[in-house]
């Protein structure tokens, strides 16, 4: 009996072991120790009655650490006077990474990469008697201001993680304190959690990495360019999204194509348009939700509101002698309004398309759902007289969606879409006989 207690126990324990998934990072790259230095009056309290310490010190934000994504003998650049170089350094064989103590109150910064197959979860686990921070792609996930008095003793710091797929950076910031007893060392490990493999998380030195929608979406990106009627001037919209933040901010800046050199700067505006007439530009703000439209002289360099607080208001369109605007909303327009005229209402959302160059027809469409028929959608295309509201069917309830615009002597119409409108000679014949029906004597 006795022998069969004990081989039960023993194969409890292999199987214990091998569902464990601890993985340990081996290689990282180092920077040099970095001198930190007291601030003025350390010595006195603050309003809290509290003095500055070695924690205040280490917590304290020296650069925007998302910035970095270094490689081996990539340089550093701690200020003006010192940079530092990228060092490979490797763990001992009890995993510790040993680091010389130079002097007192000194950090340095180590990174390695995780590269996740898959999404993943896991708990990382990092032991030193020093203080450390630990930054995943550029966002602090954990931190440890303690520091052991014992020199013997070594603590720990554990955090429950996620990670996408991809390849992510973990930098681990840490203090040589002033207590000189204890040594500057780390181990750090991942334990994956049950469902996941072993081959799911890899370790790397190498900043390279898939592209994903943050490299798309995030940072500082063009999101289109308009030139003047002329030519003389371009107006660049920028959309810059925060990572951290994953706050949208937007801006546009006008270049003089000539002497390219900037002309102006707007900030916080959207739906730019040039006007049809001299250099003027319209754009939209919002406050509280409503939209105000304005138009700006750059030659003049004044500016005017056109409209305000338009609620849900949705987009806007020139005439093409910049005479009048057209503006979209979501809901019924206020019939007050001087100035202003209803064009459509009922069930279906109405797109604009185009309007004709002597102001007097707009083209428009709505789109249906029909579930029968691929592509589950059905256009209508409309021709509204803008004198007298009279409307004109171009076509009904055709399986496409289609743009459609004036050509400049508004005698014909210009149809663009997808393979599926022209996949047929017959189709391309149906569209040209409904289009003659529409050649304007204007």
């Amino acid at each position: 009996m006795k022998k069969k207690f004990l081989l039960l126990i023993i194969s409890f324990a292999v199987i214990f072991i091998s569902n464990s998934q601890e993985k340990f990072i081996v290689n990282w790259l180092k920077t040099e120790e970095i001198k930190l230095q007291y601030p003025c009056f350390a010595d006195k309290k603050n309003v809290k009655e509290e003095k500055f310490s070695e924690k205040d010190m280490f917590k304290f934000s020296y650069f925007d650490i998302s910035k970095i994504s270094p490689k081996e003998k990539d340089i550093f650049k701690w200020n003006k006077e010192k940079s530092f170089e990228w060092k490979k350094v490797k763990t001992d064989k009890k995993n510790f990474l040993e680091i010389d103590r130079e002097e007192e109150n000194g950090i340095l910064y180590l990174v390695s990469y995780l590269n996740a197959e898959r999404w993943l979860s896991f708990n990382l686990k990092i032991e030193t008697s020093q203080m450390c921070e630990i930054f995943i792609d550029g966002e602090k996930v954990a931190s440890k201001y303690t520091q052991e008095k014992d020199g013997g003793k070594i603590g720990n710091l554990s955090k429950k993680l996620k990670l996408e797929k991809g390849n992510h950076i973990l930098i681990v910031k840490t203090l040589n304190g002033i207590e000189k007893k204890l040594d500057w060392k780390l181990k750090t490990s991942i334990t994956l959690d049950k469902d996941f493999k072993e081959e799911d998380l890899n370790f790397s030195l190498s900043p390279k990495n898939i592209m994903n929608i943050h490299n798309i979406l995030d940072g500082k990106k063009i999101s289109s360019a308009k030139t003047s009627s002329d030519g003389k001037f371009l107006a660049i919209s920028y959309r810059n999204t925060c990572p951290k933040s994953k706050k949208t901010t937007y801006s546009v800046c006008i270049k003089n194509t000539e002497t390219k050199k900037n002309h102006n700067f707007f900030e916080n505006i959207s739906h730019l348009k040039w006007s049809p007439q001299g250099h003027k530009i319209s754009y939209i703000r919002f406050f509280d939700k409503k939209a105000n439209i304005y138009l700006f002289d750059l030659d003049a360099g004044k500016k005017e509101i056109l409209l305000e607080n338009v609620e849900n208001f949705m987009n806007y369109y020139w005439s093409k002698d910049g005479i009048f605007i057209i503006y979209k909303i979501s809901e019924k327009a206020d019939k007050n309004k001087i100035g202003l005229q209803r064009l459509t209402y009922g069930n279906l959302s109405s797109d604009f398309q185009d309007i004709s160059h002597n102001g007097k027809y707009i083209l428009f469409s709505q789109n249906s759902i029909n579930y029968s028929d691929i592509p589950y959608s059905q256009q209508n295309l409309y021709l509204l007289d803008l004198e007298n509201l009279k409307l004109d069917t171009i076509w009904k309830n055709k399986n496409f969606s289609a743009e459609v615009s004036f050509s400049p002597d508004d005698k014909k119409l210009l149809v663009m879409g997808s393979p599926s409108v022209f996949g047929t000679l017959k189709k391309i014949k149906f569209l040209i006989l409904m289009m003659s029906k529409h050649i304007f004597m204007i």
